[in-house]
C-alpha cells in the first residue's frame, strides 16, 4: 500500500466508526452452569496404584474369581491398601497378565456386601506401567550343580 491508499483506508474507518455502524459481532459467551463436585463413590471408582499381590482361583461351586492387592499413597502420604475383587471374566483374564510391582488404573462399582458393608468390584484394569525386571546376579566362578 502507498501512501494515499493508507489515507483513503483510514477515512474509511473514521467515516464508518463516526457512523456507529457495527463492522464485527462480540463473540457471545456461553455461560454453563457449575457442574456439582463429585461425591466420595464418583471419586473412588477410579484409581491408579502400584500392584503389591494378585491372587486368582476358582471358588467351590466352580466359578472363576480374582483379586488385586493395590497400594497407593492418599492426600496426607500415608499409603493406603486396598483389595479389589473381580468376578467378570474379562477382568480376570486382565489381572492374571498384571504382576506386583506393577502400576494399573483400576474401574470399579460400589456393591453392598451380605453383611450391609459397602465393598467394591472392579469393572476394568488397564496396565500403566510395567515394573522394571530386576537383574538376575550370575556369577561365572559357580559350579552349576
Amino acid at each position: 500500500m502507498n501512501r494515499p491508499e493508507i489515507i483513503a483506508a483510514l477515512r474509511g474507518a473514521i467515516a464508518i466508526l463516526e457512523a456507529g455502524e457495527k463492522l464485527v459481532a462480540r463473540p457471545v459467551l456461553e455461560r454453563r452452569p457449575a457442574e456439582p463436585p463429585a461425591t466420595d463413590a464418583e471419586r473412588m471408582t477410579f484409581r491408579q496404584a502400584k500392584v503389591r499381590f494378585v491372587d486368582h482361583g476358582t471358588s467351590k461351586a466352580g466359578k472363576p474369581w480374582a483379586r488385586l492387592t493395590t497400594v497407593f499413597a492418599d492426600s496426607d502420604g500415608e499409603q493406603v491398601v486396598e483389595k479389589w475383587p473381580a468376578f467378570d471374566e474379562a477382568v480376570i483374564d486382565a489381572v492374571q497378565l498384571i504382576a506386583p510391582g506393577d502400576e494399573v488404573a483400576i474401574r470399579a462399582r460400589p456393591t453392598r456386601g451380605r453383611d450391609g458393608e459397602q465393598s467394591w468390584v472392579l469393572l476394568h484394569v488397564e496396565l500403566v506401567k510395567r515394573a522394571e525386571a530386576k537383574p538376575v546376579a550370575r556369577v561365572d566362578d559357580e559350579i552349576p550343580f
